[in-house]
């Protein structure tokens, strides 16, 4: 029998579907330091809410896709 991995949102220690979760991440750069902070939310989170209301979406990196031949 397989193992199945659990996860929990760190806000309201609500199980988080495997296709569902939202995973907030915290990049803060100081001279000389730059660390992360990362933590798992589920989609009706009232943190999650918020950070959608005020955030905004990040544009795409890297290089362009190639058009399907």
């Amino acid at each position: 029998m397989g193992q199945r991995t659990v996860k929990y949102s760190d806000f309201s220690d609500q199980e988080i579907a495997a296709e569902a979760g939202v995973r907030i991440m915290l990049t803060y750069n100081e001279p000389g330091n730059t660390s992360a902070v990362v933590a798992d939310a589920a989609p009706d989170d009232e943190i999650v809410q918020l950070i959608e209301q005020v955030g905004k979406q990040q544009v795409r990196r890297g290089r362009k896709q190639s058009a399907a031949a």
